[in-house]
């Protein structure tokens, strides 16, 4: 079974949604159920966020694209 794994949480030690998540996949895998698990952590790897420049660029007709605004 193919999983993706998010964690969010700030709280690296003592969190409950960290611990919960990592339960159920364990019980997953106790139970016979072979895991394909992909992790991504937001709290360790936090997406870069959307400013006014990258958000205008969402609405640049295609023909009016460059390599050097790619």
């Amino acid at each position: 079974m193919k999983v993706l794994h998010v964690d969010a949480s700030v709280r690296f030690e003592n969190s409950t949604s960290r611990e919960l998540s990592a339960y159920f996949l364990a019980e997953l895998e106790r139970s016979g159920v072979t895991l394909d698990v992909d992790r991504l952590d937001l709290a360790r790897n936090a997406p870069q966020t959307l400013g006014p420049i990258q958000t205008a660029a969402m609405y640049v007709p295609i023909a009016d694209h460059s390599k050097e605004k790619t």
